[in-house]
C-alpha cells in the first residue's frame, strides 16, 4: 500500500466517467495516478476499483500497462482511492493520433497494432476479456510502444457461464454485446477493428453521420459499420488515398497492403463472432503487411 504523502501530483492529464488521471512522482519516478470517482453509495465504484486493482496486480507483459501500487486515503468521511501505474509519455493512442495527424507513418501504425495484438493475446491467454478496447485505453510510451490499460470493466471469462451484459464504449461495442447476448473474447476483436479504422483513416468511425449514440447502437446491430471513404475498385479514388499514406520505404506494395488491411478490418467486425479471427491470426496478418512494406 502506497502512502498518500509519498505521492507528488504534478499535472492533471485527463478526466473520464470513473476517474481523473494525474501525472505525478513516486519515490523520484514519474508515474500516472488515477483517482477514482466515488459517488454516494459507491458500491459499484468500489467494485470497479477492486476489479481493476486485482487484474493489474496479476498482469505482467511488455504491452500491458505496469501496475505500481494502490493508495487509499481518508479525509473526514471521504475515502480517496488511487491506482498508480507507469507513466506513458505520449499519452493515449487517441491523443497520439491527433498529435501525428498528417505525419503518421504506416510503419508506426502497423507496429502499434502489433503491440496491441501482443497485449490482447496475453490477456485472452489469461482468460481476460478487456471489453472496452479503444484508442483512449491504449497508451504510448516515449519510444512509441503501445500498452493496453484501463481494466475497470474487464472480465475474466468463465467457460461454464454465459457471458452477457453491457460493456464498452458505444462506437466500439460488438453487436452481440449491444443486444446483451452471449459473448466471447471475440467482442474485443470487433473493438480492435474499429481501432484499425481510426488508425488508417485518422478519423472517428461515424463522425460524418448525423447519429446519436442510441441510433448508432441500433444500426450496428442491423449491420452498420464505419464507411471506407473511397471505393477500392475505383482506381483514381484508391490511388488518391494511397498517395496520402506516409512511409519511409518505397510505395511498391502500399496499395496491396491497404486492400488486405481493409479486408482484415472488415472480417474483424463481422456480425457473427465466429467469423472473426483470433488475435493470433490478426497478428500474423499484420506482421506480414509490415514485412511486405519493409522487405520488398
Amino acid at each position: 500500500m502506497i502512502k498518500i504523502e509519498d505521492l507528488e501530483f504534478t499535472e492533471r492529464l485527463s478526466e473520464g466517467g470513473f476517474a481523473i488521471v494525474f501525472k505525478g512522482r513516486f519515490k523520484g519516478t514519474e508515474v500516472a495516478i488515477k483517482k477514482m470517482k466515488l459517488s454516494d453509495g459507491y458500491t459499484e465504484d468500489q467494485e470497479l476499483f477492486q476489479k481493476e486493482v486485482f487484474l493489474l496486480k496479476s498482469l505482467r507483459h511488455p504491452n500491458v500497462l505496469s501496475f505500481i501500487g494502490v493508495c487509499i486515503s481518508t479525509s473526514g468521511d471521504l475515502k480517496h482511492q488511487f491506482i498508480i501505474t507507469e507513466f506513458m509519455e505520449n499519452g493515449s493512442l487517441d491523443h497520439y493520433t491527433k498529435k501525428l495527424k498528417g505525419k503518421f507513418l504506416i510503419e508506426q501504425k502497423l507496429d502499434i497494432l502489433l503491440d496491441i495484438c501482443r497485449g490482447m493475446m496475453y490477456l485472452h491467454y489469461k482468460g481476460i476479456l478487456h471489453r472496452d478496447l479503444k484508442p483512449q485505453n491504449v497508451l504510448i510510451n516515449r519510444g512509441g510502444t503501445a500498452k493496453i490499460g484501463d481494466f475497470g470493466i474487464s472480465r475474466v471469462a468463465d467457460v461454464q457461464a454465459t457471458m452477457t451484459g453491457h460493456c464498452g464504449t458505444m462506437e466500439f461495442i460488438a453487436p452481440e454485446c449491444l443486444q446483451e447476448e452471449r459473448y466471447t473474447e471475440k467482442c474485443d476483436v470487433f473493438s480492435f477493428a474499429i481501432m484499425m479504422y481510426e488508425l488508417l483513416f485518422e478519423c472517428k468511425p461515424y463522425e460524418n453521420q448525423d447519429f446519436n449514440l442510441f441510433t448508432i447502437a441500433l444500426k450496428v446491430i442491423n449491420g452498420l459499420r464505419p464507411v471506407v471513404p473511397f471505393n477500392t475498385e475505383d482506381p483514381k479514388a484508391f490511388e488518391k488515398f494511397t498517395d496520402t499514406i506516409l512511409t519511409k520505404h518505397p510505395k511498391t506494395y502500399i496499395a496491396s497492403v491497404v486492400v488486405d488491411y481493409i479486408s482484415l478490418m472488415k472480417v474483424c467486425w463481422s456480425a457473427l463472432d465466429t467469423e472473426r479471427p483470433s488475435f493470433e491470426e490478426i497478428f500474423e496478418s499484420i506482421k506480414e503487411f509490415r514485412q511486405r512494406i519493409e522487405y520488398q
